[in-house]
């Protein structure tokens, strides 16, 4: 199972910074995901939430900024925002990153990122919206991409043991070409789902979300997946998965 640091170590450091991509990278972590979205004036940086309140506690949302404006009021107030661009400077050829992309509108930007960085090889473009992936495929055929399912019934998929021949999951054929792999809330993750992702041949990479995690690492979680047979755990905890999966009791 591959271990993913999720919005970086966000244990450790803040969450989609650069602070917090150095940290899973000590920790070795295979892949590190980032969150992604864009400024006003067209610039990819590493942020979740649309707007800043949580993070920085100033309500502005950050597709309305320019990148200068950001830049001042993330230092003002806290942690700074990252562009894609130092993420890529950085880090790029250290680790190979998963790039989520949170806003629409933020697709074109990224793609132009990649592209112009280099590192179509070195990524997975994840998002939501399957709308989004298939701009991304139509830009750059071969970048990897992933779906992440957040409710147990999204757009082109179903889920349902009794109609799908015991795999209990079903995905239409105009969908197959748009995606590389399923990126699943944990919660979803079963049995059967797994054996119906191996039928398309989609690796199943699950994520938890930041308040499974919250005050710790969850080794029931991390022992359930990998029975389950996943190939990917997205965790802020990088580290307390390695040493799980690393300890004789883990199932692999």
């Amino acid at each position: 199972m591959k271990v993913i640091a999720h919005r970086g170590a966000a244990a450790e450091a803040p969450e989609n910074t650069l602070e917090a991509v150095a940290r899973a990278i000590e920790l070795g972590a295979d892949l590190v995901e980032v969150d992604v979205r864009s400024t006003s004036d067209g610039i990819p940086v590493l942020i979740h939430d649309a707007d800043l309140v949580r993070t920085h506690s100033v309500a502005k949302l950050v597709g309305d900024l320019e990148l200068s404006e950001l830049e001042k009021i993330t230092a003002e107030h806290g942690t700074a925002v990252p562009t894609l661009s130092m993420l890529f400077a950085r880090y790029g050829g250290k680790v190979d990153f998963i790039l989520e992309i949170k806003d629409a509108l933020a697709t074109e930007s990224v793609v132009r990122q990649i592209v112009s960085d280099g590192y179509i090889e070195n990524v997975l473009v994840a998002c939501a919206s399957l709308r989004v992936l298939r701009n991304v495929k139509f830009e750059i055929p071969e970048i990897k991409t992933g779906f992440v399912l957040g409710s147990s019934a999204d757009e082109g998929f179903e889920s349902s043991k009794s109609r799908h021949n015991g795999y209990g999951f079903s995905v239409s054929e105009r969908v197959l070409p748009v995606i590389d792999v399923m990126m699943p809330y944990w919660r979803l993750v079963r049995h059967h789902f797994v054996a119906g992702c191996r039928r398309y041949a989609l690796p199943v990479y699950a994520w938890l979300a930041l308040f499974d995690e919250d005050p710790g690492p969850r080794y029931d979680i991390f022992s359930q997946m990998a029975e389950v047979g996943i190939d990917g755990l997205a965790t802020i905890r990088p580290e307390a998965l390695r040493a799980h999966l690393a300890a004789p009791s883990a199932a692999h």
